[in-house]
């Protein structure tokens, strides 16, 4: 576990918080009381030899539920033209929003951010979104780019379902 009072930034867009290594990006899973803060990828991540059974940031926590049952991620992630590689999830819930990010609230922007490589295996209900960055996004995604695989759920690759803004993104993402 990271102690996120030890990191170099405080969370405000004058400081952001700096994460630098897959074991940060991954504890950010833990901390709901984070997601409204301002991040920044200051590293490229790779997360070969890790599947994660759930979303790392703002995950669905309905146990089967329909509708997101969880507290979207309303804050800024700057990945300053960084990638996390080699993101694996495989999830077997029969409704789940999964990607790295469950759910991107309205106030929420992710810009930047490079996402080669990934596996994403979601929920298999009908109410349930399934994307490499976001199994919802009502926020907004700059600069974003994706590939990999996407099983399950609803969606096209980049995000499950979008109902927020997609700016000069780019997918290369097979469903299957």
């Amino acid at each position: 576990a990271y102690d996120w009072a030890t990191n170099p930034g405080d969370g405000t867009a004058e400081n952001p918080y700096q994460i630098q290594t897959a074991g940060q990006l991954e504890s950010l899973t833990g901390h709901a009381e984070l997601w409204n803060k301002c991040f920044v990828l200051s590293a490229d991540l790779d997360m070969t030899g890790r599947t994660y059974s759930a979303t790392l940031i703002a995950p669905d926590v309905d146990n089967g539920q329909s509708g997101f049952q969880g507290t979207p991620f309303s804050g800024v992630f700057r990945g300053q033209g960084h990638c996390i590689r080699n993101l694996a999830i495989s999830t077997d819930h029969e409704h789940d929003y999964v990607g790295l990010c469950g759910m991107i609230a309205q106030t929420g922007r992710i810009e930047d951010l490079n996402l080669p490589d990934a596996d994403i295996k979601g929920g298999h209900g009908t109410s349930s979104y399934v994307g490499v960055l976001a199994g919802y996004n009502g926020g907004t995604i700059v600069g974003v780019s994706a590939s990999g695989i996407v099983c399950g759920g609803r969606g096209e690759g980049l995000v499950g379902f979008n109902g927020g803004s997609l700016i000069d993104c780019q997918v290369d993402v097979a469903r299957t």
